[in-house]
């Protein structure tokens, strides 16, 4: 018979300890403990199917999801000598590239669909005191606000300047990466990064230039100067998006761009056109819808271009590049790139219909919400009840002789 003893082969057995416990069940365990929900059937169905379609919910609407997950899981389970490949370096930069496209697709719909309403509801409240205006200060009765609320009044300034700063920083990195596949190399995608963020600087200037007029007395800014200024950034901007889609290898970056400086270029023609005509409803109208615009086609762009499923039939990724490439998304064949064209355009078509019924809907509820009927000119049918048809009484001449 042989006896085993444990304790003189103690470096030589495996101790087994129980495995880590499930998701659902910590979630249990901190509904139960924490939280002191009965332990019951009903309550384990309700959390564990949550919990299922809260992650099923996530891997839906994130674009890239299966590549951040498996990239953040080797960090979690490999080991320290970890390194991370050409393709899924290529994947990060594609997904940071496509965050940033993101946000600037939110605040700039952000913008536009406030200037719209602001304007919209100025107009229908005040159409004889209408002037256009660059910013709308919170809230809308600011003359009877509180001091509470005063503090919101420049909360939109605020969120712009905000932006734009997070937009230098982006350019200012994106900057330094190599771009082999721009023409002119690394040197030209520089120079064109730096171009970008100094644009982006002017306009961070004139938005504390339009700070400092409204809260002080610093620097009085008067309106027609304030329009002709962003005209002339406008133009730049446009200037700028059309020399970068010229020095673009990739077809659909430089379809996007080319896109974007018209939005632009359209931006820049109805800020002159405030600073001639400060009444004119209809060119403010349009400015908002514009930011709309850009907005929609900034998300556009991040989607044919970042994501597998947006990109057109025909036109792959270039993952032979170690670093993130603008524009990393080609057409080899002619077809391709004219139906990858085709698309883009029908897509920028649709958004220009959605910004217009956009308009229309933001037009209507606010007309309704102040209580305006629209009509169709001033005139006015007079009633005809009380009127007799044979008697007509007719205004007296005076200074006439019978």
């Amino acid at each position: 018979m042989v006896v085993f003893n444990s304790s003189q082969c103690h470096c030589h057995c495996w101790s087994w300890s129980p495995p880590p416990p499930l998701q659902h069940d910590m979630i249990e365990a901190v509904l139960v403990k924490k939280l002191k929900f009965e332990p019951n059937k009903r309550l384990r169905i309700i959390s564990r199917t949550s919990y299922v379609a809260f992650t099923m919910f996530v891997g839906i609407t994130l674009p890239l999801f299966d590549g951040l997950l498996g990239f953040l899981g080797g960090f979690g389970f490999a080991p320290n000598t970890y390194s991370l490949s050409a393709a899924n370096s290529v994947r990060v930069v594609e997904m940071a590239a496509l965050i940033y496209q993101i946000f600037s697709s939110a605040a700039l719909l952000t913008q536009g669909l406030y200037h719209l309403i602001s304007t919209t509801r100025n107009h229908l409240k005040f159409p004889a005191d209408y002037v256009a205006k660059p910013y709308h200060p919170l809230p809308f009765n600011s003359p009877a606000a509180s001091p509470h609320h005063h503090r919101w009044r420049h909360l939109q300034l605020y969120l712009t300047i905000l932006c734009l700063l997070i937009a230098i920083i982006h350019q200012l990195l994106v900057s330094s990466d190599a771009v082999p596949h721009v023409k002119g190399r690394t040197a030209v995608h520089l120079f064109t990064s730096l171009q970008s963020a100094a644009l982006l600087f002017a306009f961070l200037l004139l938005a504390v230039a339009l700070l400092l007029s409204d809260a002080t007395s610093l620097l009085p800014l008067p309106l027609d100067l304030f329009f002709a200024v962003a005209s002339t950034l406008f133009f730049l901007q446009y200037s700028l998006l059309s020399s970068s889609a010229a020095v673009q290898t990739s077809d659909l970056q430089a379809k996007c761009d080319s896109t974007s400086a018209r939005i632009s270029a359209l931006s820049s023609v109805l800020c002159l056109a405030l600073a001639c005509q400060p009444k004119l409803f209809v060119a403010d109208a349009a400015l908002g819808l514009s930011f709309c615009l850009q907005g929609l086609w900034a998300l556009q762009t991040g989607l044919s271009l970042y994501v597998d499923a947006f990109i057109p039939e025909g036109c792959h990724k270039l993952l032979d590049v170690v670093s993130g490439v603008e524009g990393s998304t080609k057409c080899d064949l002619d077809d391709s790139k004219l139906r990858a064209a085709a698309i883009l355009d029908l897509m920028f078509v649709l958004q220009v219909v959605l910004v217009l019924v956009v308009f229309l809907v933001v037009y209507s509820v606010v007309a309704k919400t102040l209580g305006v009927r629209a009509r169709f000119g001033s005139y006015e049918a007079l009633s005809n009840t009380s009127v007799d048809a044979n008697h007509i009484q007719l205004k007296a001449m005076s200074g006439t002789q019978a």
